[in-house]
């Protein structure tokens, strides 16, 4: 019986370069021995749970949601880059419109790496052309901070110092400069990976949609079809390098977007007041050295910067525990594989057996997929919410999607069968009102739904009433 970390790590080894985390999972993992089922009730980390997620076959449109919803939330951390960020959520939305997901903003997305990386280097240069000016302002601050309260009990001159510091740190005061290029160096970081985070959501979305094209190609009738073997073993090889880059993508959106959410808290008034705390609790505690020599040294603001560095990890790890519980709550913990003898998990052996089916085994392994296809083109083709009954025909492919457990095979059968000649209506009264040059892409969707109502309407004859997982 195989440990769990045993588990994450094989996974992660299959992922290859498609997962760009670090192994920590694995580590985390260790203590937990063979209980997946703990693991996964106390992992505290999102992207930790992501590696657990794919080993034991947790749902990946409950997955997309989560990425969606974490990339929404990302908008708010940097204004100066909110109309992009909101950009990019809406791609990464766009799979719950039944829209295809546009291309990526390449340029956008360059233009704002070009600019972050433009100003950060003009900061850093003017922040080491400042340096000797802010070394003898505070030093002078803590030598009259010094004098002043110098009869004070060591409690009570922290307490007061700090409270000094702060008041000084405000605009137009004389450490105004060292919190504001503290400040800018936590919002261009927070920036940075929000952005990544964005671009992760992107890809997830993208990478969603080409595993919805494969899952529709191996519901096809050229993988039904005897000769159609090497196709569909090569389909069903790439939908498991999909599916594993789908997992690796996710894992990137909640690591990052925590990240993002660490340092954006350190550019805020309550890390400002950590940090002159600390640094007037270091300043007191060094009241032998002169303090021109501890602010050359870089103590004091050593002291400043690892106070508020160890809060932010904080709320990163808060950031991370919360998308993890948020994941929990979605889950269907009945159908994860928890168990190594589990066959409900992304393994390798179930991807393989997938190849091996009859017709009864291709629609098991494709019918919820290939209505979806089927209705992210419907959706894409120009037709309208107020049409009653693609609305109608769009609940009843929402309720067999979401059906909790297995449906009896006939049954969802006979509901493919009855959706696809609902959409065939709706096509041929498109395509009789289209212009000449689009008739010939509803008559070729037209063809598809005949195909796709072929299919179940084979399968329904030679292989009733069994249960499709």
């Amino acid at each position: 019986m195989r440990t769990v970390a045993d588990r994450i790590g094989a996974w992660i080894s299959r992922a290859g370069d498609a997962w760009t985390l670090d192994d920590g999972a694995v580590a985390w993992a260790r203590s937990y021995g063979v209980d997946a089922r703990l693991a996964w009730r106390e992992c505290p980390r999102a992207d930790y749970l992501v590696a657990l997620a794919a080993d034991v076959g947790f749902d990946l449109v409950l997955l997309r949601r989560e990425t969606c919803r974490v990339a929404r939330s990302l908008v708010a951390l940097a204004p100066e880059h909110g109309a992009l960020l909101a950009a990019m959520a809406e791609q990464a939305e766009s799979w719950m419109r039944g829209a295809a997901v546009p291309a990526a903003l390449p340029r956008a997305h360059r233009e704002a790496a070009q600019g972050l990386r433009d100003t950060s280097r003009l900061a850093n240069e003017e922040e080491e052309r400042a340096m000797p000016y802010l070394e003898v302002s505070l030093a002078a601050t803590i030598e009259s901070t010094r004098e002043s309260f110098a009869d004070l009990p060591d409690t009570e001159k922290v307490d007061t110092t700090a409270a000094v510091l702060v008041a000084l740190s405000e605009p137009h005061q004389p450490l105004a400069k060292h919190w504001r290029f503290h400040r800018g160096r936590q919002e261009r970081a927070s920036t940075a990976y929000a952005l990544r985070a964005a671009v992760a959501s992107v890809a997830f979305a993208k990478i969603a949609e080409l595993r919805a094209t494969s899952r529709a190609v191996l519901a096809s009738p050229a993988c039904a079809a005897s000769s159609g073997e090497a196709l569909r073993r090569k389909t069903v090889s790439r939908i498991a390098d999909l599916e594993r880059r789908l997992y690796a993508q996710a894992g990137e959106v909640f690591h990052f977007a925590s990240l993002a959410r660490g340092w954006s808290w350190g550019a805020t008034d309550e890390a400002r007041r950590r940090g002159f705390t600390a640094l007037a609790r270091a300043s007191v505690a060094a009241s032998g050295s002169a303090p021109i020599d501890l602010a050359r040294s870089g103590a004091l603001i050593a002291a400043f910067e690892v106070a508020i560095v160890e809060e932010m990890d904080e709320k990163t790890a808060d950031a991370l525990r919360a998308n993890a519980d948020a994941i929990r709550a979605t889950a269907h913990v009945a159908e994860l594989a928890f168990d190594p003898s589990d066959d409900t998990g992304a393994s390798d052996a179930s991807e393989a057996s997938t190849c091996e089916g009859s017709v009864a085994d291709l629609v098991r392994a494709s019918s919820s997929i290939a209505l979806e296809s089927v209705l992210t083109e419907l959706l894409a083709a120009d037709t309208h919410a107020t049409d009653v009954a693609l609305s109608e025909a769009i609940a009843v492919a929402i309720a067999v999607l979401n059906a909790p457990g297995p449906l009896p095979g006939d049954t969802l059968a006979r509901v493919m069968i009855t959706l696809n000649e609902r959409f065939s209506g709706l096509v041929r009264d498109h395509g009789r009102s289209a212009g000449a040059g689009d008739r010939e892409r509803w008559a070729n969707l037209g063809e598809k739904l005949e195909k796709q109502s072929r299919i179940y309407s084979d399968w329904l004859r030679r292989a009733p009433s069994r249960a499709l997982d």
